[in-house]
């Protein structure tokens, strides 16, 4: 098993800010043991957590954050009791294993703000919650939207995956499902309708899956 100063070194790891236990960015509630299995069969454990903002696999060394690069290397991270692999850049996606139907979920916290503070101590409220980009931990932007003192909030944005001939396939919208699937447009949208499904949760998923699978062209 390979050590950590070798997965820094190797990775060239990206220095970030440090991160407080229970940051709303993070799925895991603070750095957790695991282990970053190589595809050339080594392994290196280390304290991980993965940044559903930023969509990162991140580690602590010495007290320090860090962020992996080159994740192609990396065969699959293993975090606890849940495992996660590489999608594209620096995405991860974690591996969900039910009865019948694997998935993958792709982990997105999405940034909304609330409303500036007022000078009484109050907040702002707009017409309608505004979505923000998805911003650096160290942009200018970044730094600029904490100095006008404005309330955000995170929001859950996930997506699924499921992984078929050697690549995974994008389970975003209806168009991608009946595509994958071959189902019928008109049939899948009414099941939809009629079963209130929600493609950001898990359970959902699934049930939907069993629907293309018994009704595919």
């Amino acid at each position: 098993m390979k050590t950590l100063p070798f997965l820094i070194i190797f990775y060239l790891s990206a220095l970030l800010q440090p991160i407080e236990p229970g940051d709303p960015r993070m799925i895991f509630h603070d750095f957790t043991e695991g282990t970053v299995y190589l595809k050339d069969r080594s392994q290196v454990r280390a304290k991980l957590n993965y940044d559903a903002y930023d969509e990162q696999m991140i580690f602590v060394n010495n007290n320090q954050v860090m962020a992996l690069a080159n994740p192609e290397l990396i065969d699959r991270v293993a975090i606890g009791e849940r495992t996660f692999y590489w999608l594209e850049k620096d995405i991860f996606l974690e591996k969900i294993d039910s009865a019948s139907i694997v998935i993958y979920k792709r982990h997105r916290r999405q940034m909304r703000s609330e409303g500036k503070e007022t000078s009484f101590g109050g907040v702002t409220q707009t017409q309608a919650v505004s979505t923000i980009e998805r911003l650096n931990r160290s942009s200018d932007n970044a730094s600029a939207s904490l100095e006008q003192k404005e309330s955000f909030r995170f929001e859950n944005d996930d997506l699924f995956y499921l992984y078929a001939d050697g690549k995974f396939e994008s389970l975003a919208t209806p168009k991608q499902i009946a595509k994958f699937f071959r189902t019928n447009k008109k049939s899948l949208a009414s099941y939809m309708q009629s079963h209130a499904i929600d493609l950001q949760n898990s359970n959902d998923v699934i049930q939907l899956i069993q629907f293309c699978r018994k009704t595919a062209d």
